[in-house]
């Protein structure tokens, strides 16, 4: 039960950031081990189209801005993205930086992925066909 407090509470925080355009708490630290906060966070995602776009921001403001933070919170929001069946294909993701991510089963069919920065990235059985990298 404390752990369902816990990810409740969290994930209104990162909301209320990402409304108010702030990051702080997914640029903190990578929460891709977290499974139980990330399996919270994609159902929440699944249903609501605002944090997909305040995450999606995150990825794309992860191209110009390379600190430690820009890229914690760029991999922490593609990670849940993915999670969430979010299709990639077709997009634009060239110079990005999301070192540390879990795209594991990601799509990214006609991706363009140049320049990216993929360092410790978990690419186990994405679909990359036709991936620009």
């Amino acid at each position: 039960m404390h752990d369902t407090f816990k990810n409740f509470y969290l994930l209104r925080a990162i909301e209320a950031e990402l409304a108010n355009g702030e990051n702080k708490l997914l640029a903190s630290r990578l929460i891709v081990e977290d499974v139980t906060l990330m399996k919270f966070i994609i159902e929440r995602i699944v249903s609501n189209t605002e944090l997909k776009v305040s995450l999606l921001a995150l990825i794309k403001n992860s191209k110009t801005d390379k600190s430690f933070e820009s890229v914690t919170a760029a991999a922490n929001a593609i990670s849940l993205l993915v999670g969430a069946k979010h299709s990639f294909s077709g997009e634009d993701l060239s110079n990005i930086s999301i070192k540390g991510a879990n795209i594991k089963n990601g799509i990214f069919h006609y991706t363009d992925l140049t320049g990216a920065d993929l360092t410790d990235v978990d690419m186990t059985n994405t679909n990359l066909v036709s991936a620009n990298l």
